[in-house]
């Protein structure tokens, strides 16, 4: 269907719907008979890729020594005689059952070309996979090659998003585990010559060895002319606007854009894996330099160890302007160690550089930037340029000392010859939060081609020095060409609105066994679990019968408060499958549990599975946990049940998107555990001197990620 916009900004449409008009929209499900799908999706060798009229999907098994392919005509679609733009955007979903180690040359193609032939046609982009010390390409032309780079191995049994961006002469190739496209397994960009005349969508194998084999199915195939992004939801609508999706019901409610639009930014939240990250931002010491998944930064430690640089950098890509831009970020030092012995003190470099290598002490770069020293006397911001030499100059020191705490950096280029970093304690960066700025005019002429951030520490021809500094950084965002910046940046959104939430300003739909045991209170907006002293009790809310078995998220803030004076507290929230179930009833559930033992003076968080059992641990009897909690603390619980086996409790504080203190983790869900749907808080029959408070829950349904 087409978005609808409706009065009272409301819009309606469906989650597959896009803004851009779409060119080819294939899921396989419109050909009735097989002769029909294969004069669309033209098979070379029937046997090893065609249409499945039967799955709506085209089954591929390449494993044979001669390279075969299928292909589709887009002219069907843009019309006789039309061809793709010099920018597209090309889609589709890849699940593999077989993936199997060959030789270097056995790979997987997925692009366009302006003939039907084999890959190396005079005129094609195509994005490349290879199983064999895997390696994600863009190759164009007569099998000319543009751009490769390392990835993790891909998974059988997974669905994979493969994504072509044509820019002009611009390609990027990206792999995503989601099928938003947002989760980035894989991405390489590259330039490549003028591709004209393409028209054919095509799926290709060059498995010249017989040991490789790549079988599977390719889905959801679409291509969308002249742009070169996608938007599955528009951003030119009033704020506050909802939208809800007819096919699934979730809403989404929008948020404008707040902050300048910046050239560049990452939050850290992006990268799939460890391995996605470490491609992004490249460390030559990942003990002390790296992007940290988990938590959504990067973290530093830095101090003297070596007689060479360590560090990590990212590449922009294009060197930014030589006379003015910006760049953003947050600085969060919790150690900061001063200098009390060696060659050198520590230092932490922050820069633009002209290349990714280091230069603090001996070093030969151009750059722009600060660093953080750590002498005996305290610790300072500098200011620091280098014009194919060092960066530990002087001249820039601010005069206030600083030890840990949180700043919202904004180092600036004023000029060719000029370079000004000021301090902020808002994230706003207004003046009113200004703690302290400095400006280097009349720096060496000549710095140019500021490419790469760069973060180091110091080194000594010695090799040895005393001082530490650790950190983290998060929320860059560079703005090129200007010297100034709304901030803080956040992009126009759409925001998942949960099936079921309550900030329990109303009791309307809870039932207590018990309300001098659990109850809420309304004018505290929570539910509190009270002293347990001997008598089971519990509170639940039923979220109805649709409930998903295998995807759906529950989050929730806890707080612990008072200390235990006899035997061993327990708390527990959890969505179970009986109504009014206590702690000990028989009954199926997932959820956590808070442990207090009153001896040893701890507080674990436990990951609880529920089989039909009457067991508060439910069916592991050493369940995972984390601790110690302490108490008037609040924690942050996101529950996720993302497959029929598969369930984690994340722990955070701060917020939702806070610092994950630990991941529990369930993948062996019994196969029985279904028909979930009680929101359940619950005491035990034993422990008193402490509560727990339980408020903001959320529960979404039908997904594994808010977004």
């Amino acid at each position: 269907m087409t978005i609808e916009y409706k009065e009272s900004k409301r819009i309606v449409a469906l989650s597959t719907d896009t803004v851009e008009t779409i060119t080819l929209d294939e899921d396989f499900s419109s050909y009735t008979t097989q002769s029909a799908a294969d004069a669309s999706w033209v098979p070379e060798d029937t046997a090893e890729s065609r249409v499945n009229i039967t799955d709506d999907d085209i089954d591929f098994t390449y494993g044979a020594t001669t390279n075969t392919r299928i292909y589709h005509d887009l002219q069907n679609e843009l019309g006789s005689g039309v061809f793709l733009g010099t920018k597209f955007v090309l889609r589709g979903k890849f699940r593999w059952s077989v993936l199997t180690l060959g030789v270097d040359n056995d790979r997987m193609f997925f692009g366009v070309g302006s003939g039907t032939g084999d890959k190396g046609q005079a005129d094609s982009i195509q994005m490349e996979y290879r199983q064999t010390n895997p390696l994600l390409r863009i190759s164009y032309g007569a099998g000319s090659l543009s751009s490769s780079t390392s990835i993790t191995s891909l998974s059988t049994s997974t669905d994979y998003y493969w994504e072509i961006i044509r820019d002009g002469t611009s390609v990027t190739a990206t792999i995503y585990t989601d099928s938003n496209y947002n989760t980035v397994h894989g991405t390489v960009t590259g330039t490549i010559t003028s591709q004209s005349n393409l028209r054919y969508v095509k799926l290709m194998s060059n498995t010249t060895s017989a040991q490789g084999a790549f079988t599977g199915t390719l889905d959801d195939v679409k291509v969308w002319n002249n742009v070169t992004s996608i938007s599955s939801r528009p951003t030119d609508v009033q704020d506050n606007s909802i939208l809800v999706e007819k096919d699934t019901t979730r809403r989404y409610w929008f948020d404008k854009q707040t902050g300048t639009t910046p050239t560049y930014n990452d939050n850290f939240s992006t990268y799939d894996d460890q391995t996605a990250a470490d491609a992004a931002w490249v460390s030559n010491d990942n003990a002390d330099f790296r992007v940290n998944i988990t938590n959504d930064n990067l973290d530093f430690n830095s101090k003297v160890t070596s007689t060479t640089n360590t560090g990590i950098y990212y590449d922009l890509g294009t060197a930014l302007s030589d006379t003015a831009w910006t760049m953003d970020f947050k600085l969060v030092i919790t150690t900061n160690t001063l200098y009390s012995s060696g060659s050198v003190n520590a230092a932490t470099y922050i820069t633009m550089n002209d290349t990714n290598n280091g230069g603090a002490i001996g070093g030969n770069v151009d750059a722009m930037g600060f660093y953080i020293s750590s002498p005996a006397a305290g610790s300072k911001f500098c200011v620091t340029w280098a014009n194919s030499s060092y960066l530990n100059r002087g001249g820039g020191e601010f005069s206030g000392t600083i030890t840990t705490g949180t700043f919202y950096m904004r180092l600036k280029r004023t000029g060719a010859t000029s370079v000004k970093l000021e301090v902020y304690s808002e994230a706003t960066r207004t003046s009113s939060s200004l703690i302290e700025e400095k400006e280097i005019t009349g720096t060496d002429s000549g710095i140019t081609g500021l490419q790469y951030i760069r973060i180091q520490d110091n080194q000594s021809s010695a090799g040895t020095g005393s001082g530490q500094t650790i950190g983290t950084i998060d929320d860059i965002c560079i703005y090129d060409g200007v010297t100034s910046a709304t901030a803080p940046f956040s992009p126009a959104t759409w925001n998942m609105q949960p099936t079921y939430d309550t900030d329990f300003s109303s009791s309307t739909g809870w039932t207590t066994s018990n309300s001098s045991k659990v109850d809420i209170d309304t004018s505290a907006n929570e539910l509190q679990i009270k002293e347990n002293g001997g008598t089971l009790a519990q509170m639940y809310y039923d979220l109805g019968s649709d409930v998903s078995t295998t995807k759906w998220v529950i989050r929730c803030r806890i707080m612990l408060n008072g200390s235990a004076n006899t035997d061993e507290p327990l708390f527990k929230f959890e969505l179970n499958d009986t109504a009014n179930a206590s702690s000990n009833t028989n009954s199926d559930s997932l959820g956590f549990y808070v442990y207090t033992d009153r001896n040893n003076t701890w507080s674990r968080i436990y990951q609880v599975c529920k089989d039909s059992t009457t067991s508060v641990l439910g069916v592991s009897s050493s369940p995972q946990y984390y601790g110690d909690i302490s108490s008037s603390t609040y924690y942050y619980i996101t529950l996720t049940r993302s497959s029929a086996t598969d369930f984690e409790v994340k722990i955070r504080t701060g917020s939702h998107s806070g610092t994950v203190l630990g991941t529990l983790t369930q993948s062996s869900i019994p196969s029985g555990l279904t028909g979930l749907r009680y929101l359940t808080a619950q005491n035990y029959l034993q422990g008193q001197g402490q509560t727990m408070d339980i408020s903001e829950v959320e529960f979404y349904n039908g997904v594994t990620s808010i977004n």
